[in-house]
């Protein structure tokens, strides 16, 4: 049994079997540039220090420990060399530095 697929039927495999490659070729890359730094610095609560994940495009998220022991998510990004500054999940501001 012989599969026959005209000229349009190839061309839109094509471009989805493309479009799956170049999915899957952006998430092995943004994967590779992944690092994680340990951080401290000053914000709403005083002294926190934590750690956060990069993935490359100077997006920064990851968790602070607070000086109660409480732990916060924080969501962020580079502003500098060493430097991530940004917000916890409830609002308080936070400019810290790579240890």
């Amino acid at each position: 049994m012989e599969l026959k697929a005209d000229k349009t039927t190839k061309i839109l495999l094509g471009a989805i079997a493309l479009g799956l490659f170049l999915n899957a070729s952006d998430v092995i890359i943004t994967k590779a540039f992944a690092y994680d730094y340990d951080v401290s610095g000053y914000g709403g609560s005083g002294y926190v220090s934590g750690q956060i994940e990069t993935d490359g495009d100077g997006d920064a998220e990851g968790y602070l420990h607070l000086e109660d022991g409480s732990t916060v998510y924080f969501d962020g990004e580079f502003s500098g060399y060493g430097e991530v500054e940004g917000y916890d999940e409830n609002g308080d501001y936070y400019n810290l530095e790579v240890d």
